[in-house]
């Protein structure tokens, strides 16, 4: 069991092992889906949302253009392009919601994590003090992994295990892909499935989905979902970013940037760099308002994954 209050901070990097894209091929498949020579599915979906051909085209090539290497970043200084943007992220990712592949394989964290949360039902109440999550992802990956291994595990109803998913502090940053439920019928609540074959269907779920995604800018005056992040901060023994791409913006929003730190947390901070090389970890290292230890302390690149980057340093403990 873990001892410590743990709080992880999700970035895209945590979800790649479940089948979701980095940022980066998240930004290229959108372009890619916005073909209209020929005529590829997001393309088509986004028109029948609504969206005028010649405002699909104009996002597609000023945000392949752009040199931010990923979409929400470009749209964060483009209002212009705010709803078409979060509808192509939307109708791009919910494919990528597939339940089988939140189980088994090589990287699989989620199912490490589980083992050393959760052995028996009575184990869930203190899990759930000793856990926290913010995510700065817009799936649903982990809530929903949650939810499938406890009612398999115990033999739960969907409704009790929901109930006990409730129970955990997860906080999405800047919204999710709908919201999950035990109840179909649950305002704003869709399954975790891929869009559904039937184009009005697909195009109800897209348009649904999209206003559920908040982009940075937007973030900001998303006062009930930041000031939720601050207060798990502030109870946290251990903090620890896994698949973080550690985004400034981000960092300085969640109060610990060394030049406006907003928070009070003498929590131990930890964080997965991969692909980092040192010099690079230690320009991050020398931002940060409380000492953080990102990876070994050598001069070789960070090529640790998620899972080993959680066995090989005590986080969960």
């Amino acid at each position: 069991m873990i001892r410590r209050r743990t709080l992880l901070v999700l970035g895209a990097g945590a979800s790649i092992p479940f089948g979701f894209p980095s940022g980066q091929q998240l930004k290229a498949k959108i372009c890619a889906g916005l073909s209209n020579e020929p005529v590829e599915f997001v393309y088509t979906l986004l028109r029948a949302c609504g969206f005028d051909a010649a405002l699909i085209v104009a996002f597609r090539d000023e945000s392949a253009r752009s040199g931010r290497s990923a979409v929400d970043a470009f749209l964060e200084h483009r209002p212009d392009f705010l709803a078409v943007g979060k509808a192509a992220i939307a109708a791009t990712l919910i494919p990528y919601e597939v339940e089988t592949n939140l189980f088994g394989g090589k990287a699989n964290w989620y199912e490490y994590l589980y083992g050393r949360l959760i052995s028996a039902p009575a184990d869930i109440p203190q899990a759930q003090d000793r856990l926290a999550v913010i995510t700065f992802n817009y799936d649903r990956s982990f809530e929903h992994f949650l939810v499938t291994a406890l009612r398999n595990s115990f033999k739960l109803s969907a409704a009790d295990a929901h109930q006990h998913v409730k129970g955990f502090s997860i906080v999405h940053l800047y919204g999710q892909l709908g919201g999950l439920s035990a109840r179909k019928d649950e305002r704003g609540a869709r399954s975790y499935a891929p869009l559904p074959e039937a184009e009005l269907h697909a195009v109800q779920v897209v348009c649904q989905t999209a206003d559920a995604i908040k982009i940075v800018r937007e973030g900001a005056l998303n006062e009930r979902e930041f000031g939720q992040a601050l207060s798990l901060i502030n109870r946290a023994d251990v903090i620890c970013f896994l698949g973080f791409g550690y985004l400034w913006e981000n960092v300085a929003r969640l109060g610990l940037d060394r030049e406006a730190a907003t928070t009070t947390t003498n929590a131990a901070l930890l964080g997965s760099a991969f692909g980092l090389t040192l010099a690079e970890r230690q320009a991050i290292v020398a931002r940060f308002a409380r000492p953080i230890h990102l990876g070994p302390d050598n001069d070789e690149p960070e090529n640790w994954d998620v899972l080993s980057f959680l066995r090989h340093i005590p986080v969960l403990t």
